[in-house]
């Protein structure tokens, strides 16, 4: 188990592959999913987690960053349980999640990707099999690539 210290940690690693240099400026990717702020959109956060309202989208920087810390920890972290992985997988997971949809990384998780080389490379597998079955996405695929090889607590 981590210590409170080394998850806000992983926390801000993760916001830091949402939002090099924690800027926390909120945009609207067209991508159908609203405006979004540290990967967090307007169209998901009040779905999943009473924390995200419309004032989040508009408070300041400094207010909006511990919430998107405790929105990751609440719905990602503690809902997959990843305190019963070492480090770096756990971090690894929470991004994948993150990034791919918790499903998916308990997907990757239950193929026996329990280590992190194979839980990387399973992850990459995954986002290539997306950009082959999509040649449109395949414009993403070197970003997702980065990001599934990007080891906590090394940015890519």
């Amino acid at each position: 188990m981590l210590t409170p210290t080394q998850l806000d940690l992983v926390l801000t690693w993760l916001l830091n592959l949402e939002d090099r240099g924690l800027t926390g400026s909120v945009e609207n990717l067209g991508d159908g999913a609203g405006q979004t702020r540290f990967g967090i959109t307007s169209y998901w956060g009040p779905e999943t987690s009473p924390l995200i309202t419309a004032d989040f989208f508009t408070i300041p920087t400094p207010d909006a960053l511990p919430i998107a810390k405790q929105y990751y920890k609440t719905v990602f972290w503690d809902k997959l349980k990843l305190d019963q992985y070492p480090m770096p997988l756990a971090a690894s997971v929470l991004s994948c999640a993150v990034n791919c949809g918790p499903g998916t990384a308990l997907h990757l998780l239950s193929h026996g990707s329990h280590n992190l080389e194979t839980f990387i490379a399973a992850w990459s597998f995954h986002y290539r099999q997306v950009a082959g079955n999509d040649p449109s996405r395949g414009k993403f695929l070197d970003g997702w690539l980065k990001r599934a090889t990007a080891v906590f607590p090394n940015l890519p």
